[in-house]
Order: C-alpha cells, then structure tokens, then sequence
C-alpha cells in the first residue's frame, strides 16, 4: 500500500492517499494549462524518475485520470531528454545505414544521478544503457566545491 499524508486541507485536519495529493497537483496544473492557452487540455505525456516502480506509475497514471486528464504515457525522464534531442537533431544524426550516433544523457537529480546512454539513427533511437547512482544534495555539491577552489589556491 503506499504512504497517505495527514495535511492541513481547508482548516482541517485530513489523510490523504499519494494519489490523492497528485491528482489535486494535476488538477491544479490542468486548470493552470487551460487558463493558459484558453483551450482545454486532455492528453498529458508524464517524465518520471527511472526509480519509480510499477506500484508508483499506476499510482500516477490513477491520478492523472482522477484530474480529468488522458495519460498517453508515462516516460523516464533520460528517455524525455533523449526524445527532445532526437526530434531538435533529426536531420544532423546518421542515416540509418550508417553507424549511429552514441549520446549520453545526465540527470543529476537531488538525491540521485541517472545516466543514459542511447545510440541514434536518423530512424530509431536505442537505451544502450542506464544505471543510476545515490548522488550528494547539491548544498553538499556547493561545500564541495567551494572546499576544492579554496584547497587549490
């Protein structure tokens, strides 16, 4: 079972479920969105950490669909990142007879680092590899490298 919050919600002491507390963001970002562009919105495309579990996506997608949205699909956010440079890079990648071309993407996120590599065609896109790795906070980044510009003087 995941974790429910007990929060202050309209002067009142409540529990509520993870998906609960998403799908009131989502809500909030739909109506925010909609405002916008003066459009409804119905389709979302949602990046997750590549650490959430099955448990944790469906969560997400229950919460998406309790906002009023239409989840076409839950994505890893390195996958994102790597969808967004194939689309911008398209016609500067390899044609597909040719070797591809091999991008690693970083996500230095606040408590994790997720590395990916992916080999491109200007046809298709393949994860060769990902691996993630407990990263420092960035306030333990920022001491360290105010300790090492310090040190080397």
């Amino acid at each position: 079972m995941l974790p429910a919050y007990q929060v202050n919600y309209q002067g009142e002491e409540r529990v509520f479920s993870m998906t609960q507390l998403a799908a009131m963001f989502l809500t909030d970002l739909k109506q925010i969105a909609e405002a916008g562009i003066g459009a409804p919105v119905h389709d979302v495309v949602i990046s997750v950490p590549p650490i959430y579990t099955d448990r944790q996506r469906h969560a997400l997608i229950n919460a998406a669909q309790i906002a009023g949205l239409n989840p076409v699909r839950l994505i890893n956010e390195s996958a994102a990142a790597a969808l967004l440079y194939g689309i911008t890079r398209g016609r500067e990648l390899p044609e597909p007879d040719k070797d591809p071309r091999h991008v690693v993407f970083l996500d230095m996120g606040n408590s994790c680092t997720t590395v990916s590599v992916v080999a491109f065609t200007q046809e298709k896109a393949v994860v060769s590899c990902t691996t993630r790795h407990q990263a420092p906070r960035p306030a333990t980044l920022a001491a360290h490298w105010q300790w090492q510009t310090h040190s080397a003087r």
